[in-house]
């Protein structure tokens, strides 16, 4: 799950070229101070009228640039997607359950084993379970509480993420110290960006030193012991798997259709390989109660 959640950390720190646009704030002048009616979906996913005004706006802008040839430019950090039901992106949230059901998926295969490393497993599954709810919520609707609760959610996937693969790679069962340390520094990394403005920087540097810590264990886990099972080449192709997916982003364009951009299809990539990664799991774990009983 490391890379899997790494690009979620990441987001533009300046504002887009689509808010400093004549057009747009021309529109936001003439039609933002008007009275609005907002059907009761919207009211249920929590629009405003000027939210309301604002989308109305990029969408009226974004569809005479396209009509005259222009690029389509992004607004608030964000591409002007088409929303649905009050869905603000709706490709990337479908996708995100998608990620859920595959986490869902993957632990109830989980639950005949027992064991310490049944249980840490457990936990990764819940985690990830969580990281996929809060970015869904974060998908369906932009909030700052809602934002905070994906980048803090994402963070515990990675950290989470990393102390398994360093149980694996020097062949521990438990490191109480490194937990601890992981613990503290989680509770100090929240408390920090959750007070004045939201750190962006720092967020991305914490999510990419996790996620290069944590892609080094597992390969350092499969050049000592995992190179000897028939199954770990599953961890080695999902590593490589998620940086391929993740490349996805460096092609950022405007959605398709106004739905699918490159961010949604990078959650859409990432499905398939958390069903690899549990069945890498799966193995793992058999294998440890065949030993037990050989």
């Amino acid at each position: 799950m490391r890379l899997l959640l790494l690009l979620q950390v990441i987001q533009s720190i300046t504002a887009s070229a689509g808010d400093r646009d004549l057009q747009f704030q021309q529109c936001l002048k003439e039609k933002c101070t008007q009275d609005c009616y907002l059907p009761f979906y919207l009211k249920l996913s929590a629009w405003s009228c000027l939210d309301d005004c604002k989308y109305n706006c990029m969408q009226q802008v974004s569809t005479t640039r396209s009509s005259r040839g222009q690029e389509l430019l992004q607004y608030y950090g964000k591409w002007p997607f088409t929303r649905i039901l009050g869905v603000q992106e709706p490709a990337s949230v479908l996708f995100s359950l998608g990620n859920m059901y595959a986490h869902i998926k993957g632990l109830k295969k989980l639950t005949k084993f027992k064991g310490n490393w049944k249980n840490l497993y457990f936990n990764f599954g819940m985690i990830s379970i969580g990281v996929w709810t809060a970015s869904t919520l974060f998908h369906a609707r932009d909030f700052p509480i809602t934002e905070k609760l994906d980048y803090f959610m994402a963070i515990l996937g990675l950290e989470y993420s990393f102390y398994l693969s360093f149980l694996k790679a020097w062949s521990l069962s438990n490191a109480s110290t490194v937990k601890r340390i992981l613990s503290l520094y989680y509770m100090c990394h929240v408390l920090y960006l959750s007070r004045g403005s939201f750190n962006y920087s720092y967020n991305m540097i914490v999510g990419i030193t996790l996620g290069l810590l944590t892609n080094f264990h597992w390969l350092l886990w499969y050049y000592r012991i995992g190179y000897k099972n028939n199954y770990g080449w599953k961890q080695v192709a999902f590593t490589f798997g998620i940086c391929l997916a993740m490349s996805l982003e460096v092609w950022d364009f405007s959605p398709i259709f106004g739905l699918l951009d490159a961010h949604s299809l990078w959650h859409l990539a990432t499905i398939p390989l958390v069903f690899l990664h549990y069945s890498f799991l799966y193995d793992d774990l058999s294998d440890g109660v065949k030993q037990v009983f050989d």
